[in-house]
């Protein structure tokens, strides 16, 4: 944990800690430095995201834009040499999030930190609202937050997405979050047929919507198939483009789909436990 720094989505500053406070926290947990060195370190980072001046401010007392920029000056305290970004723009707006993309670029090239960000796969509200034609549909009809797993969701936005991030901020990987536990049966119509054609069957209407019901199993089992193309699928482009790009599933065989890694991912995160899954 030493060797890794994290950004999260909200700036998860602690409110009662100051900002000097809040920067040494990671150096008070895991640095045997005396204290005055750490508080060094720390003023040190703070001045590398320009917030001199700022130590004995609370986070309630400076803005959205600041606090973030206090969050990674905590995520470089211990120079690490890997720095994982959670959507670090969420809820900035457009100027401050380039300041804070710009920043983070600079400084993971200036000290060689190895750079891995956030993106959404299959969970994906915002591109399922603009784009309902490609959005999953459950059982009542209603539309699902998380894509098609057949549509044209990779092409048109995930992938070019991700070459952005490559080659606009020379990212080293990516945490693609919001995958397995997200995947839900598509009951469109021409997904249902789909199923019935693949198993050489017909429902007669009566699609199976839970455990116990008939074909229900094996249309869990269509749907998964379906999901295991979707990564293949990403995770093969990518990589046929960026080699030395690194791609990190979360949840994907893990507790929520506990099967050995069919894909050719880097590394996993998520719930690994034991009990439940193959990878842990």
């Amino acid at each position: 944990r030493r060797e890794m720094g994290m950004i999260f989505q909200s700036a998860a500053l602690f409110d009662s800690l100051s900002v000097l406070e809040n920067v040494m926290f990671p150096l008070n947990m895991f640095s045997d430095d005396p204290y005055e060195d750490r508080v060094k370190r720390a003023r040190l980072c703070l001045s590398r995201v320009d917030l001199n001046g700022t130590d004995d401010k609370f986070p309630g007392e400076i803005s959205g834009g600041m606090q973030k920029r206090v969050a990674i000056a905590r995520a470089i305290a211990l120079q690490p040499k890997y720095l994982f970004c959670d959507e670090p723009n969420s809820g900035l707006d457009p100027q401050t999030s380039l300041i804070i993309d710009e920043l983070i670029h600079g400084i993971t090239e200036e000290y060689g930190i190895r750079l891995y960000m956030h993106i959404s796969g299959v969970f994906d509200r915002k591109y399922c609202e603009e784009h309902p034609e490609d959005a999953t549909i459950f059982a009542d009809q209603t539309p699902s937050p998380s894509v098609r797993l057949d549509g044209k969701y990779l092409d048109d936005y995930f992938i070019p997405q991700v070459c952005e991030l490559v080659e606009k901020y020379a990212i080293d990987g990516i945490w693609v979050d919001g995958d397995c536990w997200s995947v839900d049966i598509d009951y469109r119509a021409d997904a249902i047929k789909a199923f019935e054609q693949k198993m050489g069957i017909s429902l007669g209407g009566n699609v199976p919507t839970k455990k116990g019901d008939p074909y229900f199993e094996e249309l869990l089992e269509f749907t998964r198939e379906k999901y295991r193309k979707f990564l293949n699928y990403y995770v093969d482009t990518l990589h046929s483009k960026y080699p030395n790009l690194e791609i990190c599933v979360n949840w994907a065989f893990s507790d929520h789909m506990p099967e050995e890694v069919c894909a050719d991912v880097d590394f996993l995160s998520g719930d690994l436990n034991p009990y439940q899954s193959f990878n842990s």
